[in-house]
């Protein structure tokens, strides 16, 4: 049986964010409750269409802000899905929450829910670069939510961080990096910021409203983050990724291992193992083509023997997991490639070595096949 994940879209937020160019629109209740249907009838119709030989063992609520839905609303659609899905082997149940929406005893509620990991979007503790983001939190709400998080007995908790931020010095990374260090997650995500098209932060960078940081800021940054978390006992995992040993994300692994994703929500996408697919990005569509009880799937695509190699050689190059020597065309104790001094073979599979995790892309782009 092929291990499998599952993930659900709740594409609403208190506010919309500059940066953010995933799906999402503020927060309406008749909209909410409406989603929450739908969701529901989404399970419902991709139920009868899942091969039942999956295992599923992970979860993964993201959005948008899941936090918005009351405690109600999270419960009816993960019985719902329990009802219609083989769910009894879940390790893992994530759910992302932003600091300053959700109180202690939201967080028991979840807990009660069998939520097992929150990733709680930090971004930042510096005040002036929390207000350049527009995120609606500060310093504090980090603080407390991470300590109600360990109140309500989870004991597997992501921070994301963001660097590359305008008027983000190398300094004030770092010394946001060991507060969250202090607090001991158990996995630390490490963004790069980039100014997406059709967001509000390209429009400002384009009018020159906002200056990004040049490259070399943004290696730095990366490079000594990244050492300064290994330092301190994490396994990078993943280009992003850091963990504690034995804590990294079950259902991100799903991904970098080809293995099958089923997807709930509008934009989100999911893989069959032979195709990959995704939903429409309105909200408005997605309720019309479930009320019609059609699944509201906008594309897809078959991946060619040719793609499977290239996913391979790019996620394996991103991550501990490597990738089989015969993609790569080279062999044990042959030198003859200019990548030759940051990648090690071992058991018939090549890694490259986390200190050079910063040129993943720009390797693997010599080793994938263009046809």
């Amino acid at each position: 049986m092929l291990k499998a994940g599952v993930y659900m879209h709740i594409p609403f937020c208190k506010s919309i964010c500059n940066y953010c160019d995933y799906f999402t629109s503020e927060r309406e209740g008749n909209n909410i409750s409406r989603f929450v249907e739908m969701l529901k009838r989404e399970i419902e119709l991709a139920a009868k269409k899942i091969d039942r030989d999956w295992r599923f063992d992970t979860l993964y609520v993201g959005g948008g802000s899941p936090g918005i839905l009351k405690i109600e609303d999270l419960k009816m659609i993960m019985e719902h899905l329990q009802n219609k899905f083989y769910l009894s082997e879940l390790k893992e149940i994530t759910l992302e929450i932003n600091p300053g929406e959700n109180g202690a005893e939201e967080l028991k509620a979840y807990r009660g829910l069998g939520i097992n990991r929150l990733s709680l979007g930090f971004q930042s503790l510096q005040p002036q670069l929390l207000n350049l983001l527009t995120r609606s939190h500060d310093q504090d709400d980090c603080i407390t939510l991470f300590h109600h998080a360990r109140s309500a007995e989870i004991e597997n908790i992501n921070v994301d961080m963001m660097f590359n931020i305008p008027d983000q010095s190398l300094e004030m990374w770092l010394h946001d990096l060991k507060n969250v260090l202090e607090l001991e997650p158990e996995h630390i995500t490490l963004y790069e910021l980039t100014s997406e098209n059709e967001t509000l932060l390209k429009e400002q960078v384009m009018s020159c409203e906002i200056q990004m940081p040049d490259s070399n800021t943004s290696h730095e940054m990366y490079v000594k983050g990244s050492m300064l978390l290994k330092d301190a006992g994490y396994i990078q995992y993943e280009v992003s990724h850091f963990a504690k040993p034995g804590m990294e994300s079950r259902h991100n692994l799903h991904y970098w291992k080809r293995e099958p994703n089923v997807a709930f929500g509008p934009s989100a996408h999911g893989f069959d193992g032979k195709k990959r697919y995704w939903n429409v990005s309105s909200l408005d569509e997605y309720c019309t083509q479930l009320n019609e009880n059609t699944l509201p799937i906008k594309g897809s695509e078959e991946i060619s023997e040719t793609m499977r190699k290239n996913e391979f050689i790019l996620n394996g190059l991103r991550t501990n997991i490597g990738v089989p020597e015969k993609f790569l065309n080279i062999e044990s104790g042959k030198k003859s490639h200019k990548w030759d001094k940051v990648l090690t073979i071992k058991k018939g599979r090549v890694f490259l070595n986390p200190a050079h995790f910063h040129l993943a892309d720009e390797i693997a782009t010599d080793f994938i096949s263009v046809k």
